[in-house]
């Protein structure tokens, strides 16, 4: 009956350690991600319900904690927004509300106009944190998008590229986009006249799970298409 206890007492040694494992392995995998909130910081200008009102606005993520990394990673999020915020386009859209109110010329039939920013985190694991930021304005004519991405390493903050998030070298990465480009010509009149002109650090992208690097192009930049997003190969799952 001896060897009865042993098993027992190996069993419960196995199950207890199996646990242990699983605790910990589980604890590395909650490290290896961000907590963040959201936030969002504006320029809005009011004129009344009978004028034409500004919204000038950037939702942005906030990571929570202190380390040196994440303070990094916020601080250059703030850089975006502000810069976003205090843009030609942004400029140009409030002034441009003020004079009509001033001239009377506002447009009955639309009382807000807007360029505004909308962020998602899109990827959070592995010590990585993607986001996509979507733009969107309207200043009384045709409505118009955009769309980047801010990707940051977790441990270092430090800010990474196509190179860092895919395989190869720079050279190789943009043959990949560029081939997937000049196929999806067979589908879509796309103008890559300036594209081949790019570096890859011209190229906005952003991650998301499954080993995806979305690379995405504004409208107009491959021609009059609207927003158009297309997916590579990235290390990250």
């Amino acid at each position: 009956m001896e060897w009865k206890k042993r098993w027992r007492f190996g069993g419960w040694f196995l199950v207890l350690a199996a646990a242990l494992l699983l605790t910990v392995a589980g604890k590395a995998e909650a490290a290896s991600s961000a907590k963040f909130s959201y936030k969002t910081k504006d320029r809005n200008t009011s004129y009344g319900e009978d004028k034409m009102n500004a919204e000038v606005s950037y939702r942005m993520v906030v990571l929570k904690g202190k380390s040196a990394a994440v303070r990094k990673i916020n601080k250059a999020i703030e850089k975006d927004c502000k810069s976003f915020l205090n843009s030609r386009n942004a400029n140009d859209l409030l002034n441009d509300v003020s004079e009509m109110n001033e001239n009377g010329a506002h447009d009955n039939y639309e009382s807000i106009y807007y360029y505004r920013a909308d962020s998602a985190v899109t990827y959070n694991r592995r010590n990585v944190i993607s986001i996509c930021v979507d733009v969107e304005w309207f200043a009384g004519g045709v409505r118009d998008t955009a769309i980047y991405g801010l990707t940051f390493d977790l441990k270092t903050g430090k800010k990474l590229g196509l190179k860092q998030v895919c395989s190869g070298t720079a050279k190789q990465i943009k043959s990949r986009i560029l081939k997937l480009l000049e196929k999806q010509q067979a589908v879509e009149p796309l103008i890559l006249t300036d594209v081949y002109k790019y570096k890859l650090a011209d190229f906005d992208f952003f991650l998301r799970r499954g080993n995806r690097a979305m690379i995405c192009f504004d409208s107009y930049e491959l021609g009059y298409l609207g927003v158009r997003i297309y997916k590579i190969k990235s290390i990250y799952k």
